[in-house]
């Protein structure tokens, strides 16, 4: 006899792997969520937990129900804040019980690539990120014709982070990786681990492009 965990996940009627209805293990059976507190968060728990980098979409409220109906008992209510480990790090609610149907279910697509971008609002400084299993490339357009800087720290402040410069000088592209110690201009890092794909500067934006690792051990 097969003895499924408690707090399993499993992604049901879906086109592909990485898609379809939620389902958790849940003390007598496999149960649905209700999509009224389904959200992202919850979505890339349940996404992660099942080897995936993140959560692509996440339907909710009258997105429900997009691959399928659930037969079992509805989760009433689940919270996350998207930083669990597994769904059973979460909060759910198992004992009560709401105005939710299967019609309602909640649905995930799971996803291993990753996009974002920031922009700032005073002057032009985008940066967008493409993640493609363990590495990750980089695009950053700032309103400048010198160097442009990116920082990658877990507090937010320079000290201990890891700081890539890049840009053009006498017609010349250059990149480094260098590691802060302190608010000041950070040294050459000894171990170079990223790969410029190309640098640019046209109407007074320079354009840096590079591809660095995931998990560089810096």
């Amino acid at each position: 006899e097969c003895i499924i965990p408690e707090y399993s996940v499993r992604l049901r009627d879906g086109s592909s792997d990485e898609r379809g209805r939620v389902e958790i293990f849940l003390i007598d059976g496999w149960r649905t969520i209700c999509s009224d507190t389904w959200d992202i968060n919850i979505a890339h728990v349940v996404c992660q937990q099942l080897g995936y980098l993140r959560a692509e979409e996440a339907y909710i409220g009258s997105t429900g129900g997009q691959f399928g109906s659930g037969s079992d008992s509805i989760i009433e209510s689940i919270q996350c804040n998207g930083k669990e480990a597994l769904i059973r790090d979460c909060s759910i609610d198992i004992t009560s019980s709401g105005t939710c149907s299967h019609s309602q279910d909640a649905a995930v697509i799971c996803t291993d690539s990753c996009r974002g971008n920031r922009v700032t609002s005073n002057s032009l400084y985008e940066m967008t990120y493409f993640v493609e299993g363990n590495a990750v490339d980089f695009t950053i357009r700032a309103e400048t014709t010198g160097w442009v800087g990116l920082g990658f720290s877990t507090d937010q402040l320079m000290p201990n982070s890891d700081v890539i410069i890049g840009g053009i000088d006498n017609n010349r592209t250059f990149i480094s990786d260098r590691y802060a110690t302190a608010r000041a201009v950070p040294p050459v890092d000894e171990q170079q681990d990223i790969e410029m794909t190309a640098i640019t500067t046209e109407n007074g934006i320079t354009t840096v492009q590079f591809r660095r690792q995931r998990d560089t051990g810096d």
